[in-house]
């Protein structure tokens, strides 16, 4: 099934030099599948929802979770 997503962009870049989209309902579905990792760009948190699929993702062990979580990253 397809799904259409409100996005937005400044056409600011990241270090690499890709154009940075902002697609917050995306980003819940995707963490909330376990497609996604939560991660700040340029100093801001995380958003809240993004946080909590990715969250309610690793307590389901969906998506890259399903083997469990880390504890930490070296």
């Amino acid at each position: 099934a397809s799904q259409e997503w409100a996005c937005t962009t400044d056409w600011s870049r990241d270090g690499y030099q890709r154009v940075l989209i902002n697609c917050p309902q995306l980003a819940v579905e995707m963490a909330k599948q376990g497609h996604a990792l939560a991660y700040s760009v340029d100093g801001e948190k995380a958003a809240p929802e993004v946080l909590a699929a990715q969250a309610d993702a690793m307590k389901n062990k969906r998506g890259m979770w399903a083997k469990g979580s880390t504890h930490g990253v070296i």
